[in-house]
């Protein structure tokens, strides 16, 4: 996190090493590492309207809602040829709430996403400078999503709103993965890693409250199936002692985000669907290690993303723009040999700017404020 992911997948220097690139865990100095990470993240996201939009409401507050999470990461040398990689986090997560009578509520104004991913990767050492590895991330997810429906005979205001609520979904999905880690020189790396599409059908209930003043008419224990793909991607990174206290890590990276087009709902009594039809997205991350005396030391990294989706598609369920990440860090080796790391990065999401008629009207704005802040820590041994 200290170097906003620049070189996460050449970095070769704690436990994680057995999912961020399992090929590299020839290059750890023990045989065996494990890995204990905790998360603070905190989010702001406020909207403000702007003149064309139609949807009678408001600008929904702070939608950002914080959270905590965690990691457990092992990296172990089984012999000299091979080595075992495996890892429990989450790499994707979404909590988000707006206020009832938000303008942009008919894309959603809750929704709670989580996923859970196990892998366990196996590496490969082909010569004493390059291996390599293949692994298998499993996924759990889970999801809660509110969804006001419009009323269709009158004008759609809060107080005439129904109401679909998609309740303990859930599903699993596994992939596949793998790359390469190759030492071309004593002071140069590089790494490159592929991670295949999951795709979540999360199978919940569905209670649809009917749309209009006094209709009270409650519609509960609909099976219902809602599928998102989470996409395959892939990134190559390279390492560079420029000293023997300083090194520099560059990354590029493609994710298939085209994969997210349209979102489908499925019941027994019909189907609905989400559109969003997204395009790819390029990553370029760069990143500075500095070895300071004695048992520290030092990160700073700066990455950007390019944006998925434009004004006139984006919708307010996920406000994502362009992405411009700042982070610092620091970790101290104990006389033990643990190693204390804590971290700190500044997430942009850019204006989000919203110029879309497919949410029940047309919404018009931008997010005045579009920020995560994530504060890192993690024990390694």
């Amino acid at each position: 996190m200290g170097l906003s992911g620049a070189g996460w997948n050449v970095l070769a220097e704690d436990a994680s090493t057995g999912i961020g690139n399992a090929a590299g865990i020839f290059w750890l100095e023990d045989d065996s590492e494990w890995m204990v990470t905790g998360l603070y993240v905190t989010p702001s996201m406020k909207f403000r309207s702007e003149e064309g939009t139609t949807v009678p409401g408001v600008d929904g507050g702070d939608a950002g809602v914080s959270a905590i999470g965690g990691s457990l990461f092992h990296s172990r040398k089984l012999s000299d040829k091979w080595a075992l990689g495996i890892g429990v986090n989450s790499i994707s997560a979404a909590a988000i709430r707006y206020d009832t009578d938000f303008v942009g509520r008919y894309w959603a104004q809750k929704v709670d996403l989580l996923t859970i991913t196990a892998t366990v990767n196996l590496a490969y050492q082909v010569s004493d400078s390059f291996a390599v590895y293949v692994g298998v991330p499993m996924m759990f997810g889970r999801l809660d999503q509110n969804v006001p429906i419009p009323a269709l005979i009158g004008p759609a205001t809060p107080d005439r709103d129904g109401l679909a609520q998609v309740s303990d979904g859930k599903d699993f999905s596994a992939t596949i993965s793998f790359g390469l880690y190759w030492q071309s020189d004593e002071k140069t790396r590089w790494g490159l890693t592929y991670l295949g599409i999951n795709k979540l059908n999360f199978d919940g209930d569905l209670e649809v409250t009917l749309p209009g003043v006094g209709s009270g008419n409650t519609i509960d224990n609909i099976d219902a199936s809602l599928g998102i793909p989470f996409p395959r991607a892939l990134a190559g990174s390279i390492a560079r002692d420029v000293s023997d206290r300083t090194t520099l890590f560059a990354t590029g990276g493609w994710e298939d985000w085209s994969e997210l087009d349209d979102i489908l709902i499925d019941t027994d009594a019909g189907s609905g669907q989400f559109s969003y039809d997204w395009e790819d997205t390029w990553k370029f991350a760069l990143g500075l290690r500095i070895r300071g005396n004695g048992p520290w030391k030092y990160y700073t990294g700066i990455a950007y993303d390019t944006s998925p989706t434009s004004a006139y598609k984006r919708t307010a369920d996920m406000p994502i723009d362009r992405q411009l990440r700042l982070s610092f860090g620091a970790s101290y080796t104990m006389d033990s040999g643990k190693v204390l790391n804590g971290s700190f990065t500044y997430a942009d999401y850019g204006d989000a700017r919203i110029d879309n008629s497919n949410g029940g009207g047309h919404v018009v704005g931008e997010y005045r404020t579009n920020r995560i802040l994530f504060f890192g820590f993690s024990v390694n041994w």
